[in-house]
């Protein structure tokens, strides 16, 4: 492979990356009256008054946070790829 290749697809690889952590980096959803920050925070709208029960918004939750730490892996992985192809295509 030749330079150009490596630097060309490492700057894909970290386009394709950054378009993941854009979208799934600091990811909300919303079940119900609950609503997910990332995967580090939960909140209710009003705790006293929840409209799902804890047995149908758990699986959903659980399944948005599982998705997104995927994803938001892979868009870094991608990233740091890309970063390593274009370092090595500027070395050759």
């Amino acid at each position: 492979m030749s330079a150009s290749t490596f630097t060309l697809v490492g700057l894909l690889l970290t386009l394709v990356g950054a378009c993941l952590l854009f979208f799934y980096g600091l990811p909300k959803k919303r079940i119900g009256n609950v609503l997910l920050f990332g995967v580090t925070a939960m909140e209710f709208e009003d705790s006293k008054a929840r409209d799902l029960p804890d047995s149908e918004w758990q699986p959903l939750a659980g399944a948005f946070l599982r998705r997104i730490a995927i994803l938001n892996r892979l868009g870094f992985a991608l990233v740091a790829l890309g970063t390593v192809l274009q370092v090595v295509g500027t070395c050759l």
